[in-house]
């Protein structure tokens, strides 16, 4: 059962108070929350010692038009409850407020952001009652307050303490990677958190573990991030001893599972026999041109890897298979519409056992009929050239709704939009791609809940993402490269009859206009659908 967690939203506008309330309204895995809206800073003193809150969502722009930061601040951390900040733009001073208050995290405000709002909400929260956790009185850890550097106590792997320093580690993600050295015999060792380097000094006394975290110097690092700036048009990944300690955005998208690995082994692979070397992305298998300089920075050795010219395996042309599909699904489509034609005719004949057989046997040639059309449009779209034009993707959706009203309406399901934006693209396929991936949503819904689909996007400088968000059954993450594959199916033809090619044709299509698809789910929690537009 979800626990009910109250959240105060600190916004001036409305309007974005109710956007905020219908991302977080479908709730997080362990928590339900229920939204309380005030307008300004100086209205949360009223909430003291209300235990009903669970987090503090604050626009940055408040905070930094606040005239008492200094109270504001010293009555966050007097109430314990975790601070989340939105703002449109992360600039240098909602940075510096951000780590005077210690905040839990730090979301820019756009719809995929948004998405991820409730997720992000869970893990405040639980660090939260992490850092809540009782300290053992029989040890006396206040000598640490006054050091100038971050200190944790781990009571098994259970952070039982830690000082005002350490409070910017005090996350899932940190506090994960600090934990695999528990239980080794290492005194020393070095990590990168968050893009920084530290070295750790560990500690063991009557049964708890003591880490001195210091930061290295961090004059390579920042330098390098910065060099990042200059290349953002392009997938920019730095190595150190070929361990993956930074990628830009653009290699966020362009390599959907970079956060997923930590060397450059496991993202890549060469291909030296090519005229000109190749790397090769192992989970896509798109091959991209690339440029590797080393560099040696404060004394620590660097590899900074840029790629370009993005390379998709191509069908040879002495094997026209498109055409041939085209020709077999043409030729025998006839047959079959004929047979379906004649069983029409036929269940008005039979008795009711034969109406049975007969039903079973239209149902099969339905299927046949569906299975050539997908056939035919998967084999063909990479032959058949895009027609590029300016497209009205609200126009499209609201044709795609009318065209799936029997599905929608038989499911009940609600649909979400957001507001669109023109993109330039084949507007017939880009059709394609939104019919299936909402029919997707429709058809693999839970049973026990209502069918809810939101459709959101993001424009970047160089893309526009777009994103179908479904409240269904999901999909295990290992099956998230296998779907795309042809005639690849999860469940059973009995349990729903799809053809295992809708995904299949929908990036076929996202590949032809040079942009990516992927999805982001897990079994029992819904899945969400991205594809990229190039701009």
């Amino acid at each position: 059962m979800k626990q009910n967690v109250d959240i105060i939203v600190v916004e001036s506008d409305l309007t974005q108070v109710e956007e905020i309330k219908r991302f977080l309204k479908p709730g997080s895995e362990s928590f339900q929350f229920a939204l309380k809206p005030i307008s300004s800073i100086d209205d949360i003193y009223k909430v003291q010692n209300d235990s009903t809150i669970g987090a503090i969502l604050v626009n940055a722009e408040l905070v930094k038009g606040s005239s008492d930061f200094d109270k504001f601040n010293t009555f966050m951390k007097q109430q314990q409850i975790p601070v989340v900040l939105f703002s449109n733009a992360m600039d240098e001073e909602v940075k510096q407020k951000a780590l005077q208050l210690n905040a839990s995290d730090f979301v820019l405000n756009n719809k995929l952001n948004l998405f991820h709002l409730p997720k992000t909400l869970e893990s405040a929260l639980k660090l939260s009652q992490q850092k809540q956790a009782p300290i053992n009185a029989s040890a006396n850890y206040n000598l640490f307050d006054n050091i100038q550097q971050p200190v944790i106590v781990f009571e098994g792997e259970k952070p039982i303490y830690y000082n005002s320093k350490a409070l910017h580690l005090l996350n899932e993600e940190s506090l994960t990677q600090l934990k695999q050295f528990l239980g080794l015999s290492l005194k020393s060792f070095e990590l990168t958190l968050k893009g920084h380097e530290y070295t750790v000094q560990k500690t063991d006394k009557d049964g708890k573990v003591i880490l001195f975290i210091n930061p290295t110097s961090e004059t390579g690092m920042d330098m390098l991030v910065g060099m990042s700036k200059i290349v953002d048009h392009a997938p920019f990944l730095i190595f150190k001893n070929d361990h993956l300690i930074f990628f830009n955005e653009k290699a966020n998208h362009t390599l959907v599972d970079v956060e997923l690995y930590s060397s450059f082994d496991q993202l890549f692979s060469l291909n030296t026999d090519a005229t000109n070397p190749l790397i090769i992305h192992r989970s896509s298998k798109v091959s991209f041109g690339f440029n590797i300089e080393s560099m040696t920075i404060a004394g620590k050795d660097y590899q900074l890897l840029m790629l370009h010219d993005a390379k998709t395996e191509k069908r040879a042309d002495n094997f026209p298979m498109g055409k041939f599909i085209n020709a077999f699904s043409h030729d025998l489509k006839e047959p079959v519409r004929t047979s379906l034609s004649y069983i029409q005719l036929l269940e008005r004949k039979v008795n009711k056992e034969g109406a049975e057989y007969v039903s079973i046997i239209s149902t099969e040639m339905k299927r046949m009929d569906n299975l050539l059309q997908n056939m035919k449009m998967a084999m063909s779209s990479d032959d058949e050239p895009l027609k590029l034009s300016t497209v009205n993707v609200r126009s499209v959706l609201e044709s795609v709704f009318k065209q799936l009203k029997k599905e929608i309406d038989a499911a009940d399901a609600m649909i979400d939009l957001s507001t669109m934006h023109d993109v330039q693209a084949d507007e017939r396929k880009l059709s394609v791609v939104f019919t299936h991936l909402i029919e997707n949503a429709v058809k693999f819904r839970k049973k026990d809940k209502r069918c809810f689909i939101e459709i959101l996007v993001d424009v970047k400088p160089t893309e526009t993402i777009f994103c179908v968000k479904d409240n269904g059954i999901g999909i295990d993450q290992k099956y998230h490269q296998e779907i795309f594959q042809p005639f690849y199916r999860l469940i059973s033809f009995d349990e729903n009859p799809a053809n295992g090619l809708g995904l299949y044709i929908c990036k076929s299509i996202i590949e032809q206009h040079r942009g990516k698809i992927w999805v982001e789910s897990r079994e029992g929690f819904g899945t969400s659908a991205f594809f990229t537009i190039p701009r």
